[in-house]
């Protein structure tokens, strides 16, 4: 075992062959990024994701810029920022949130294609949040219906742009 606080070894031989790296904290990197701090303020992680995530739209050259970030320091796989996405925006305007979430599939498809060569590939993750954001335990049949209808649209909505799926926190409802 490894002395607390220090990395287990990582030859680079194996870089890309056993291990696949993904990105993180693009709501964490916005809010640092010139300008990023008037569209992603600090605050709960999960507030800082749903400005993210709400980023896309109106400021892709800021979200364009933090994948780029990823691409550069070596990332294999962007992921959608849909991470953000709440049941309330599928509520409130279900024709918005998928349009956010079609904008911030294409956008990471986009810098995965430009980050691209011959060598390395960079894929891009759909991200399936942990949508069911309610009180309850989840066991009324309604708000069950609600969650997978939300979950097969975002599905949906991504599909022509992702690679792979990344399911966060199914179960989790906060």
């Amino acid at each position: 075992p490894n002395p607390p606080g220090e990395r287990a070894p990582c030859p680079e031989a194996m870089l890309g062959k056993t291990a696949t790296i993904f990105d993180g904290g693009i709501a964490v990197l916005l809010h640092r990024l010139k300008g990023g701090r008037n569209v992603v303020a600090s605050g709960p992680l999960k507030d800082m994701q749903h400005q993210a995530f709400k980023a896309v739209r109106p400021k892709p050259e800021l979200v364009r810029s933090a994948y780029n970030d990823f691409a550069r320091a070596g990332v294999d796989v962007l992921t959608t920022s849909t991470v953000g996405l709440r049941i309330d925006d599928m509520r409130e305007n279900r024709d918005e949130a998928l349009e956010d979430i079609v904008a911030s599939a294409r956008l990471a498809r986009e810098v995965a294609l430009d980050n691209s060569s011959k060598r390395r590939k960079v894929r891009v993750a759909g991200c399936i949040p942990a949508l069911p954001i309610v009180e309850d335990d989840g066991s009324d049949p309604a708000v069950v219906k609600e969650f997978q209808r939300a979950t097969l649209d975002t599905i949906d909505a991504m599909m022509p742009y992702v690679d792979i799926w990344f399911v966060k926190d199914m179960g989790t409802a906060y």
